[in-house]
């Protein structure tokens, strides 16, 4: 054996091996209840989750614990937590009952459990947070975290607490928390030996070459064929190419093809935009890509956008994307950067940090009160003010019922709307702006509908012809092509209230986790409003179930497509 032979194998033998793929998993099935009522599936469903994670996806840790009382659920949680640090993958799946306090906080039920009228005091001494489970498990930094809630089996009590169903709660970067079902709503315990979203769970996990943002969608279309009342969701941000068995790799691409054509085939011949939106998920720039958007096109006629009087513009403001009648015009925002916040405002402003913001959807316009109706109903409209019909924005919206317009309007569309996060909502106000304004550091009734310059009480003065709200789009847009981001109602952010920016993110996603749980952001000033309240930087807060005559809101959308 030559010298240069054992050199080089020397040197193999030397080189470090190739870390494995670390990927954990706890599973929950509730279903002994003491106080409640008995389900029947829970266990067998995280059972049957469990054996496809070790069995089929080659999980390292899986552990199923069945029907804990509160001491064990939280010792469990917490030394799952534990295993999760320097995981790749991180998946925590409950099954049982579950329930939102009073206050819209969701609550997991142990087995010995007694939600009574399900006040939070209560919940929090013999129920476990499902907040603080994402956010032990976000804190594990995985590539990849999903935490699934098949909860609200029928609702806890038979639903006489009032607070059947559980409330959205946020995902983050690399994380996703999927429902069983809708907000508010509950979810079927199902006939056989599982529940209708653990069979179909288990079943797309096992169809490897599938994304993970594809097989959550086909979950959701498989149990909404069998149960049209139950509508399985999910939220938060993961990559496109995401995928449970490998993080970001696509193991085998004989196979992947065959499934891009049968995804394509779903697209291709089906009723609605959903399957064509599942395939370009998985596919951006699949072999069938333009043809699905052309297939999505067909499916949602373009409704024509009345023009609007042309604008000395920097940048040239792009056509709004619009995907049904009823739905409200969207303008594409570009991806980049900015400085939020500013050293000239209030403590809650500071301290100014550099954002990242991916390229969104935003609405072109607030939600007007003929968009609300439309998908509310026309005796459903809150507002106060209608001098200029369906054109005026709708007003004395909670945050909370604009959620609930999101969830019907997602319904209906089979789109996914949301609310901007506090950061998307400044960059696009901004539109690449450094001063107060969008056009500058000084205000001007020519620009938006404000109050009078001290204070408050509406004022018409200049362009600014109304003394409450105007007809949305009755002043010039910004260079991204938006209208009213200052001035006219106040609009609803998704993020909850922090007093500063301490500790914020900085990618351009909305802050959920601590902070006043109770309230959430609101930006933009209102009609009634003094000219500094209007400012690109303000920030203004209120509980998430209040209202005012001067509080509204616009959509955004995550750009799916390239």
């Amino acid at each position: 054996m030559n010298k240069t032979f054992l050199l080089l194998l020397f040197l193999l033998l030397a080189l470090p091996a190739q870390a494995a793929e670390k990927r954990v998993a706890l599973l929950i099935g509730n279903a002994a209840y003491l106080h409640e009522r008995t389900l029947q599936n829970p266990v067998n469903d995280a059972v049957l989750l469990g054996k496809v994670l070790k069995k089929e996806l080659a999980f390292d840790d899986v552990q199923v614990e069945k029907n804990l009382d509160v001491k064990a659920m939280d010792d469990a949680v917490e030394k799952f937590a534990a295993r999760a640090q320097g995981a790749d993958v991180v998946v925590f799946y409950y099954s049982g009952h579950g329930m939102k306090s009073s206050d819209r906080h969701n609550f997991l039920l142990p087995i010995e459990a007694s939600t009574g009228r399900g006040d939070s005091p209560r919940l929090d001494r013999q129920a476990v947070s499902a907040e603080s489970i994402r956010d032990q498990l976000k804190a594990a930094g995985a590539r990849v975290t999903l935490v699934i809630l098949d909860a609200c089996r029928d609702g806890p009590g038979g639903g006489k607490s009032g607070n059947k169903g559980l409330t959205r709660m946020g995902g983050g970067n690399g994380l996703l928390v999927a429902y069983a079902t809708e907000e508010d709503n509950v979810a079927n315990d199902g006939q056989g030996k599982n529940s209708p979203y653990a069979e179909a769970l288990a079943a797309a996990l096992q169809q490897k070459n599938m994304t993970l943002l594809a097989q959550f969608d086909w979950v959701s279309d498989k149990v909404k064929e069998k149960y049209p009342s139950q509508s399985p969701t999910r939220e938060g941000t993961l990559r496109a190419d995401a995928y449970l068995l490998s993080p970001f790799g696509k193991p085998d691409p004989q196979k992947q093809e065959r499934l891009e054509d049968e995804a394509w085939a779903l697209c291709r011949g089906g009723a609605t935009v959903v399957p064509c939106q599942s395939y370009l998920d998985s596919y951006p720039q699949g072999r069938y890509a333009r043809l699905a958007r052309v297939r999505m096109a067909d499916l949602q006629p373009v409704v024509p956008v009345t023009p609007v009087a042309p604008v000395n513009l920097a940048v040239q403001t792009p056509p709004p994307v619009n995907h049904c009648s009823y739905c409200p015009d969207m303008v594409v925002i570009p991806a980049g950067n900015f400085m939020m916040g500013s050293n000239d405002g209030d403590s809650d402003e500071k301290q100014p940090h550099r954002v990242t913001v991916q390229s969104f959807e935003m609405g072109k316009t607030e939600v007007t009160q003929g968009q609300w109706k439309a998908v509310m109903g026309n005796d459903k409209n809150p507002s106060s003010f209608n001098t200029c019909g369906d054109d005026c924005p709708v007003e004395n919206v909670s945050w909370d019922k604009a959620q609930d317009y999101i969830r019907k309007l997602n319904a209906k569309s089979g789109r996914r709307y949301r609310l901007p996060s506090e950061a998307e909502w400044e960059y696009a106000a901004r539109a690449r702006s450094t001063g107060a304004y969008w056009w500058g550091d000084k205000a001007s009734h020519e620009y938006a509908n404000y109050g009078e310059d001290e204070c408050c009480g509406g004022l018409a003065q200049g362009r600014d012809q109304w003394v409450n709200t105007a007809p949305v789009g009755q002043f010039p847009a910004n260079p991204f092509g938006l209208f009213d981001m200052h001035g006219n109602v106040w609009e609803w952010v998704e993020d909850v209230w922090h007093n500063n920016y301490a500790g914020a993110p900085t990618d351009g996603s909305a802050w959920l986790s601590g902070g006043d749980q109770a309230r959430r952001v609101l930006r933009g000033g209102s009609w009634n409003d003094y000219p500094g309240d209007l400012r690109s930087a303000y920030r203004n807060q209120d509980s998430a179930v209040g209202s005012n005559n001067n509080t509204g809101f616009r959509l955004a959308r995550t750009l799916l497509i390239p």
